[in-house]
């Protein structure tokens, strides 16, 4: 699974980041352009991969900025609800992410296409997964979009892989790991 992970944050880095010539007369007339804020709201759900039976919750609230042409930094405030053999826990974290709109249809006035990726901390008040420890990080890699509804606000919906663990801070006996995939769905303002 450790392989599969390192797949994944490779491929993010390769769609997330911005290579030299590649269309940037076309990015100008973008509503996603640098110096643009957002305010975001969404609700996931991260199902477990493993035969452990742990899925996760969550609501999140966040902002951004758009520090260059369709590529925003973001970070974000969460409340989970973990719900797993041995006990559920409830979990507070804080992430940051990347995402980088690749495709916009009408220079983004009716939508796009991302990639992002991110990374946090988060904290429980038990133990995820219930073998595990209280503190947490939470990786996501994944592809999403946008669809207008008017030009300030966009329903925000995607699909990430989901990796949760203490990084083994307590040793690698008490390293237990969830392994999903994550959906999420929301809001986007954009505040200019």
């Amino acid at each position: 699974m450790r392989h599969l992970a390192s797949v994944a944050i490779c491929t993010a880095c390769i769609l997330i980041f911005p290579r030299p010539g590649l269309a940037q007369t076309a990015q100008r007339d973008t509503i996603l352009a640098r110096g643009t804020f957002t305010l975001q709201s969404f609700a996931s759900y991260a199902a477990g991969l493993e035969q452990r039976n742990e899925d996760l919750s969550a609501l999140t609230i966040g902002g951004g900025y758009f520090v260059r042409d369709n590529l925003s930094l973001n970070l974000e405030l969460s409340i989970a609800r973990a719900v797993q053999t041995g006990g559920d826990a409830w979990m507070g974290g804080l992430g940051g992410t990347v995402r980088h709109h690749l495709l916009l249809l009408d220079g983004g006035r009716r939508g796009s296409i991302f990639a992002d990726a991110g990374f946090g901390p988060a904290w429980g008040d038990d133990r995820v997964p219930h073998d595990g420890t209280n503190l947490n990080f939470i990786t996501r890699v994944g592809l999403g979009g946008t669809i207008a509804l008017r030009d300030d606000l966009h329903w925000v919906l995607g699909v990430r892989y989901f990796h949760l663990s203490n990084a083994r801070i307590d040793g690698v006996e008490r390293n237990p790991g969830i392994n999903g995939v994550e959906c999420y769905t929301g809001l986007m303002w954009l505040i200019r």
